[in-house]
């Protein structure tokens, strides 16, 4: 799923393929949870870096991408915190959107995502 895509994708919203997690104050602990539900199924997108407000999904970007992408392969790669780690090296990406950073996350086993320009993470199957 390439950042147009990802962009498309906010008008309709989430499903049980597809989740947005604000990430202004870091990795969010919740990812844990959707990285797990989709592991468990067919897998999905996880997109960091998106808020919901007033009913609509709004880019804002996280702070420092590469420090959260390093941030997700530290857990990721932690007994304590998944047992197996599904991801390779090229499933979490950092992508660049209109405007602000966004972390993407490709099949549900995959995740993570400031600048003028918005960048995010990407993994994908």
């Amino acid at each position: 799923m390439d950042i147009s895509a990802i962009l498309a994708a906010l008008s309709l919203g989430e499903e049980k393929d597809r989740e947005f997690k604000a990430a202004r104050g870091g990795l969010p602990g919740s990812v844990w949870g959707t990285y797990s539900a989709m592991a468990n199924t067919d897998g999905g997108v996880v997109v960091l870096g998106v808020a919901q407000k007033a009913g609509r999904f709004v880019v804002e970007g996280v702070p420092d991408a590469p420090k959260m992408k390093q941030d997700f392969w530290n857990l990721a790669n932690n007994r304590g915190k998944v047992s197996i780690n599904l991801l390779s090296n090229d499933d979490v990406t950092i992508e660049d959107a209109p405007s602000r950073r966004v972390g993407f996350g490709d099949d549900g086993r995959r995740c993570c995502g400031n600048s003028e320009h918005r960048q995010g993470l990407r993994p994908r199957a």
